[in-house]
């Protein structure tokens, strides 16, 4: 069968995907689709055979100009961005998008530019944000696997915190849910990060059961503020010789004493009890030197009665266990959550997908958040389900149930 006239660019020209047909002579065949939305046809010649047109699983936007908007580079008109056949956004501005809300930026925000992006105008029925709330649903997770960890580290500071929202009945406030966190740091010295985040109606013993679970391995240390869900769920995931030593956290120890010795006026630039305080929680001999110089003050000396069963063992072994001692990174975590998620606290209501969206956010903290990434992951996604995202609103909470509240 004859080739059509001009056809024969064979540069970068995909392979055709029916069995015994690799190899096979491919062309171009025209193009389909609606004006700024033209993709690009092909026509297989096998060997043996009838000649035949096909798209491939993943479509290509046809290129007007010859310039890639993104890198400016040249490129045949055959080689523009790659698309799911029937779908009007390329994979780059789904990976923009999710870059996006990872960064705070509201659903509807981070729509509008991708619509933008793919020159489409919104429906009277999808001028918000659902359009990448869908992405989050069924785009987040291929992406959140890429980057998944597969283990405890050796380290793990924990630290949580409750959102608000007001109660209309009693015209306080209720919680609207909890925001788990784990920094994590890897033995021999590697580099912190955020090992884990998750969103749940409250922040219980359960909860951190289920957030600790979700991985395996045991970390030697772990540390916190207070002992309380955390411990618990601790000591109800690993127990034996796998249970990992619990550091109370010396800025928070210190920051609470500092608090008693004030009205003592003891907390002066230079003052020697606090230059005891600064060497308190490092070692027996500091622990001590600051309990006995602490005894004429009342409410230190009742604050050392109470601490003093978890200080002195905890001061004893300080040099035995990895030099972390403080939960600040994991705070520092949990703020920057905050600042994201606070001012929507209200629409989070799906505890599935906010999870996704946290988890985009824990990306980008982690300064692992990128474009061309993120865009990558999406293709191959796409490529192995056969140019479909999966379905969406499968994650829907039945009508008037919030997975995300108490």
């Amino acid at each position: 069968m004859a080739r059509p006239v001009g056809s024969g660019v064979r540069v970068g020209l995909p392979e055709c995907g029916r069995p015994g047909h690799k190899g096979s002579h491919v062309t171009l065949n025209g193009v389909y689709g609606s004006p700024g939305h033209v993709r690009q046809r092909y026509r297989c010649y096998p060997p043996e055979g009838r000649a035949h047109t096909f798209v491939g699983i993943m479509a290509r936007e046809v290129v007007s100009a010859g310039v890639c908007e993104a890198c400016e580079n040249h490129l045949e008109r055959h080689q523009g961005p790659t698309m799911p056949r029937r779908y009007r956004y390329p994979a780059r501005a789904q990976a923009a998008a999710l870059v996006a809300v990872g960064k705070g930026e509201p659903y509807a925000s981070a729509a509008r530019k991708a619509r933008l992006w793919a020159r489409q105008e919104p429906t009277a029925d999808d001028d918000g944000g659902q359009l990448v709330a869908n992405w989050v649903e069924v785009l987040g997770p291929a992406i959140l696997a890429h980057y998944a960890e597969v283990e405890w580290p050796e380290t793990l500071l924990l630290d949580s915190t409750n959102f608000f929202v007001p109660d209309h009945q009693n015209g306080g406030t209720k919680q609207a849910f909890a925001v788990m966190a784990a920094y994590g740091y890897p033995a021999a010295g590697g580099r912190g990060r955020a090992w884990a985040v998750s969103v749940s109606p409250t922040a219980t013993r359960q909860d951190w059961r289920t957030f600790l679970d979700a991985l395996p391995g045991a970390p030697r240390l772990f540390v916190s503020d207070k002992a309380g869900a955390t411990l618990a769920a601790v000591k109800g995931c690993w127990s034996g010789a796998d249970q990992p030593v619990h550091h109370r956290c010396e800025w928070h120890l210190r920051d609470n004493v500092v608090k008693l010795m004030r009205p003592y006026g003891l907390t002066s630039y230079g003052s020697p009890e606090m230059e005891l305080l600064n060497d308190a929680f490092h070692s027996p001999a500091g622990w001590s030197a600051f309990k006995d110089a602490m005894q004429p003050y009342r409410n230190v000396r009742e604050w050392i009665g109470r601490e003093d069963k978890v200080v002195t063992p905890q001061v004893a072994r300080r040099h035995q266990i990895p030099a972390h001692y403080s939960v600040s990174a994991v705070e520092r975590t949990i703020s920057r959550l905050k600042e994201m998620l606070e001012p929507r606290r209200f629409c989070f209501r799906n505890a599935t997908r906010t999870n996704h969206l946290v988890g985009l956010m824990r990306l980008e903290l982690n300064g692992q958040a990128n474009e061309r990434d993120y865009a990558e992951i999406i293709r191959t996604h796409l490529q192995t389900h056969g140019g479909r995202p999966g379905r969406q609103l499968v994650i829907k909470d039945p009508r008037g149930i919030y997975s995300l509240r108490p």
